[in-house]
């Protein structure tokens, strides 16, 4: 063990080092005059754009994808298989507005730094019984993939961190604000409700209730209905506008080979969309319903936390490689319960530590080809260990009252 904290140091001060000199690299790319998008991390470069419209009073101009396209690439050919697309509600837009005042460099910096400390601070206090800390966590190439995407993964992880440790303290308001975090991404937020409601933390659904329709009133009110519409609008059309945007010129889209739901993996073995859909439903259905059995029964809540943390991206309509960063959350909580005394247990560990960076794809591994089967079983033994396995930490199986 010794030996392999090691080598997590050391991975971990390296990606550190990455990230700072891919900062620098960017800065000093986009300072020269004919400086394009093509070396910028891709979604954060969408995100700083689109925070400079909606400076500008111009907010709704993010949803057309040419407006998009040229301040981004100049006028340039996107690279193969990517195009810029934005679809966020309004609640993203209103807490990125501030980083489109500065500079690229610095506003991914920031972004990076307070993603990066927010995911730290909520995880660290679960992360006791981890050996050496969050050390092994910081070394996981899936959270440096996205990292250097620069998405919001990273941020909603330490999002759903805050929520299990505070809910496990009995800590009811600080639970439900940072649900109402997840209102920047809500289909990955399904989860919450439920867990919530079956362990009875009524006081905490209440607060994310409350919490959640008062930050989106804000950003509706700050951002402007028209930002609203526009956003309304764009979900019904959104897939085949992408769809015929990526792929001009041919190539494989970056959305078939990256998403990592039921969905994307019928859809990539070409499972017709009329039979992928409504069984991607069905199984949505399944995990949801797996989740709240569990939280009804399992007295060990770690495990449980485990279960939910994994659960996330499978319980999403629409989930790509870098939410795989929700599955460090699942490692803390399964070493916190005990699975690395198990076999199985240090193997599932392990797939929650690895997760599917977006390297594999250099090496012709799409992550949608065999993503969506990995993490079903993973979330099955996560469900059978928390029933069966797990020992009982001294917090109830549900209640009736906060």
């Amino acid at each position: 063990m010794r030996y392999l904290l090691l080598a997590a140091k050391v991975l971990a001060a390296i990606w550190g080092l990455l990230i700072i000199a891919y900062i620098g690299g960017v800065t000093l790319i986009l300072a020269q005059p004919d400086a394009a998008g093509e070396s910028w991390p891709s979604d954060f470069a969408v995100f700083w754009e689109a925070a400079r419209f909606v400076l500008a009073g111009e907010a709704a101009r993010a949803f057309d994808l040419e407006a998009l396209r040229a301040p981004l690439f100049l006028n340039k050919a996107a690279p193969e298989g990517w195009m810029p697309h934005w679809f966020y509600p309004p609640t993203w837009a209103l807490l990125l507005a501030p980083l489109g005042a500065l500079p690229f460099g610095a506003a991914f910096a920031v972004f990076t730094g307070m993603s990066l400390a927010l995911f730290y601070l909520a995880l660290r206090p679960a992360s006791g019984p981890v050996p050496g800390g969050l050390v092994l966590v910081l070394a996981s190439p899936s959270l440096f993939s996205a990292v250097f995407i620069g998405n919001t993964s990273v941020l909603l992880a330490g999002a759903l961190a805050a929520v299990l440790w505070a809910v496990r303290e009995e800590r009811p308001v600080r639970a439900g604000l940072a649900c109402a975090l997840f209102a920047i991404k809500p289909q990955l937020a399904v989860l919450l409700p439920v867990f919530l409601a079956v362990r009875g933390r009524w006081r905490a659904f209440a607060v994310a209730a409350a919490a959640s329709t008062a930050f989106t009133v804000l950003a509706v009110a700050v951002i402007g209905w028209e930002y609203t519409e526009a956003f309304f609008g764009s979900l019904g059309h959104w897939q085949e506008e992408r769809q015929a945007l990526q792929t001009e010129g041919g190539g494989t889209p970056n959305l078939r080979r990256d998403l990592i739901t039921i969905y994307g993996f019928m859809h990539y073995w070409g499972v017709d969309h009329r039979i992928a859909l409504p069984v991607s439903l069905v199984l949505i259905a399944c995990v949801v319903g797996a989740v709240g059995y569990v939280a009804a029964r399992t007295r060990s809540f770690d495990a449980l936390a485990a279960v939910i943390a994994i659960a996330v991206p499978m319980a999403a309509a629409r989930a790509l490689f870098y939410e795989t960063a929700f599955l460090l959350v699942a490692f803390v909580w399964l070493w916190r319960a005990g699975a690395a005394s198990r076999m199985d247990g240090r193997i599932a560990l392990f797939v929650c530590w690895f997760g599917l960076p977006r390297a594999l794809n250099y090496f012709g591994v799409d992550v949608a080809a065999i993503w969506a089967p990995i993490n079903l079983a993973l979330l099955a033994w996560a469900c059978w260990f928390a029933l069966k396995v797990a020992p009982r930490d001294d917090v109830e199986p549900a209640r009736t009252a906060q």
